[in-house]
């Protein structure tokens, strides 16, 4: 039964943890209020796609430094998973059961690249160092080297 598997998330699992009740999945008008309240309540979101360009985004907006958006990027790590095939009517069909996601994501995701646009023309720069960096310190994290030679310096950005 497809609706006692709801509870395991399999529809619009994004807006379901944002506060979205599983009764206004399907009320356009509902949802569509429901994603005003999310972008008045958010000024600024991170988006996987966009990981790098919306932490450099974050930075900004929080006067952080370089070394409070660093992580170590686990997806460039081999996987035992293997990227699945996936048809048009299956995307048809999921964008149909999780319209409330496919509104909410399209909906920050233009907000997101607004807001970058709007950033200036370092912005670009300051991202392509940041990529730079994180990816040197992901690789001196994971590597022996960093037991030998101990810490690592990362030159300042803006």
């Amino acid at each position: 039964n497809i609706e006692e598997k709801e509870h395991f998330c399999f529809r619009n699992c994004m807006s379901r943890d944002l506060g979205l009740s599983e009764k206004d999945y399907d009320n356009h008008t509902a949802v569509e209020e429901f994603i005003q309240g999310i972008e008045n309540d958010f000024t600024t979101v991170l988006i996987l796609e966009y990981l790098p360009m919306s932490l450099v985004l974050l930075k900004r907006r929080m006067c952080w430094t370089i070394y409070d958006i660093l992580y170590i990027d686990k997806a460039n790590m081999t996987s035992k998973y293997k990227r699945a095939y996936v048809t048009g009517q299956m995307k048809d069909t999921f964008y149909k059961r999780n319209y409330a996601d496919l509104l909410l994501y399209t909906r920050l995701n233009d907000s997101l690249h607004r807001q970058i646009n709007q950033e200036g023309t370092d912005f670009v720069e300051e991202v392509k160092h940041f990529v730079g960096v994180n990816n040197n310190v992901s690789r001196y994290c994971l590597s022996d080297t960093s037991k030998l030679q101990g810490k690592m310096v990362v030159k300042r950005t803006r």
